[in-house]
């Protein structure tokens, strides 16, 4: 190992000559990160938001990415695909249990006994 001008730094592994060192207020990287440098999860939503022509029923629309994956998707699944179907009843059972839970919750229980006495006095009509 080489010594440096201090007698008690040693100059190896780790631990770099202190004149080849980054100064006291310089940066390691003086270009930095370039402005306007986007992360995958910004580049991938604007991929998806980029609008496509399809054709639905005869009729050519302009949608989103986004929207002619989940067309095909719900398309593949009426036609019996099985990893379509797979793939898309975890999400149509969350968002029927969720709008159940919201039509639930919107109702008190004075609300609902209001509407279990009309429709008992309105079931013979």
């Amino acid at each position: 190992m080489e010594f440096n001008n201090n007698k008690n730094y040693k100059v190896g592994y780790q631990n770099p000559p202190i004149e080849t060192r980054f100064k006291k207020g310089v940066s390691g990287n003086r270009k930095g990160r370039p402005k306007g440098h986007k992360n995958f999860n910004t580049k991938l939503k604007y991929f998806l938001d980029g609008k496509i022509s399809i054709t639905n029923a005869g009729e050519t629309v302009e949608a989103t990415k986004s929207d002619a994956i989940l067309l095909q998707l719900t398309n593949k699944a009426a036609q019996g695909d099985n990893k379509a179907i797979k793939t898309l009843l975890p999400k149509m059972e969350a968002l029927y249990n969720a709008d159940a839970e919201r039509t639930a919750r919107a109702f008190s229980k004075t609300d609902m006994e209001i509407l279990k006495d009309f429709l008992d006095e309105n079931a013979n009509n």
